[in-house]
């Protein structure tokens, strides 16, 4: 230890309890504040706050949020107070949960330096990340979020205007069961697939209660999936394109399950404006309004190849391609359609070996089947986007079993 005259030095020392302590060195006397231990299981991190001298206690919390995960354990709570942490976090492995105040005021910003969130130390359900804003995320592999052989839950956040050069703008998962609940994802971009999310390696993800909107890939603008078992409830997939296929959804070689669900306003610039199913891929829709989405080839709502797919009530209503077809059937695809609505776009079938069974459903042309009709479903607004059935629809309760279509 040395220091010319008149120089303040400085000595943090870690102890259990004390106020203040003197320390002498050869003729200097130095007054020294001891930072006091602090065990969590709580870690506190605040922008005020300092990894120099904070123990992470709620008086004397750190200052980055990767200092309040480096001295957690399993099972421990890294609370983050509302600001901006420009830093790129990782897990490292261990089941905590990271809690911002809010995702309207506590942001995670990556600063073009890299994923911003990292989990790939095969952290479980229990490791969470809940109320951030995550935004600024920039690599040649991933951009927001990456997951790999790892499955947290991901829970009110925001993720933003991220990109990536390869796949994954907003977030990757790869051989994940992650789960999304409460999220919106928009702004980010891919350059090659996956604007919003990719997901691949036999990845078993469930997406609830989820925005994703704006962003933009070559194959997927909103999700890209491929190999992989993946549900989603309760979303909202809208204005994302694509400059190739998929414009909201690329499936591929996957089964895809989608429940309560609007996709709307999408584009590509191929094929599938809507959702994009090919390569052996079974694509289940259920209650959901498939709406106003484009491509310039085939498949304004849905484009399939070499495919399955499941639709029970469901609504493809005004989307539009170069065959203005809503459903472009092709290369040896089945579809069942049934409880359903097909207006404003037709149904095109390409190539050899395929089949569609279409049963109490509304088909504007119409379609050969039981209980199928063909009328004017009178929606209550549909300039505005407004597809709800007006009380003295025909289509109100002349479904299979008295139901509405």
């Amino acid at each position: 230890l040395s220091a010319y005259a008149g120089q303040d030095i400085y000595i943090a020392v870690q102890c259990v309890s004390v106020d203040q302590f003197y320390l002498f060195v050869d003729d200097f006397e130095l007054v020294c504040d001891p930072i006091l231990t602090y065990l969590g299981p709580v870690w506190h991190v605040s922008t005020t706050g300092s990894d120099l001298t904070g123990n992470g206690s709620q008086e004397n919390p750190f200052a980055t949020i990767q200092n309040g995960i480096d001295s957690s354990s399993d099972g421990d709570t890294v609370l983050v107070a509302a600001g901006t942490y420009v830093e790129n976090i990782n897990f490292n492995g261990k089941n905590i949960a990271v809690i911002g105040a809010d995702s309207s005021n506590t942001i995670i910003d990556g600063n073009q330096s890299g994923v911003v969130v990292t989990f790939m130390g095969n952290e479980d359900s229990t490791a969470m990340l809940s109320g951030f804003t995550i935004s600024g995320g920039f690599s040649t592999d991933v951009g927001g979020i990456i997951c790999i052989a790892s499955s947290p839950t991901l829970t009110n956040l925001m993720i933003s205007d991220n990109s990536t050069t390869l796949d994954g703008g907003g977030v990757y998962l790869w051989g994940s069961n992650t789960t999304l609940m409460n999220v919106t994802i928009s702004g980010n971009s891919a350059s090659n697939n996956g604007g919003g999310i990719f997901c691949g390696g036999n990845s078993n993800p469930t997406i609830t209660n989820v925005i994703v909107s704006g962003n933009t890939a070559t194959n997927g603008g909103g999700i890209y999936c491929e190999n992989s078992n993946i549900t989603i409830t309760d979303v909202t997939i809208n204005g994302n394109s694509a400059g190739n296929s998929g414009g909201g959804l690329f499936i591929n070689d996957s089964t895809f399950t989608v429940n309560n669900a609007i996709i709307s306003s999408n584009t590509a610039s191929n094929d599938g404006g809507g959702i994009r199913c090919q390569n052996s891929s079974e694509l289940n829709i259920s209650f959901s309004a498939i709406t106003n989405n484009s491509c310039d080839s085939g498949g304004g709502g849905i484009a399939f190849s070499e495919s399955t797919s499941n639709l029970v009530n469901v609504s493809i209503i005004n989307n539009n391609d170069s065959f203005d077809a809503g459903l472009f059937v092709g290369e040896g695809s089945s579809v069942v359609l049934n409880n359903s609505l097909n207006y404003g776009n037709d149904i095109y079938f390409y190539g050899d070996g395929n089949t569609i069974q279409i049963s109490y459903s509304n088909i504007q042309g119409g379609y050969e089947g039981e209980g199928n009709i063909d009328a004017d479903p009178f929606f209550c607004n549909p300039d505005s986007g407004d597809y709800t059935l007006a009380e003295n629809s025909p289509c109100v309760g002349t479904g299979e079993n008295g139901t509405n279509i």
